[in-house]
């Protein structure tokens, strides 16, 4: 099966702010939710903004490879 890129979704994680926690980052794409407190993104996104949503309000949403190191570090090709 050839790999192809996945779609994603990247958002601020509110609830770990709140927590004590500021700088988590939840990556969002058809294989699982990730948490991370860095990413780097190689791949143009789209910012999305929902006025009328309750959480998340805006996140970013695109095409790539998805690939996580074992520092946390979650890269998006």
């Amino acid at each position: 099966m050839k790999n192809k890129r996945l779609k994603f979704r990247l958002h601020f994680n509110r609830i770990n702010m709140q927590r004590g926690n500021p700088n988590v980052w939840t990556v969002h794409n058809c294989r699982g939710c990730f948490q991370t407190h860095k990413v780097i993104l190689r791949v143009p996104v789209e910012t999305i903004f929902k006025k009328d949503a309750r959480q998340p309000r805006a996140y970013f949403s695109g095409y790539g490879y998805l690939n996580r190191f074992d520092n946390g570090i979650i890269e998006i090709l």
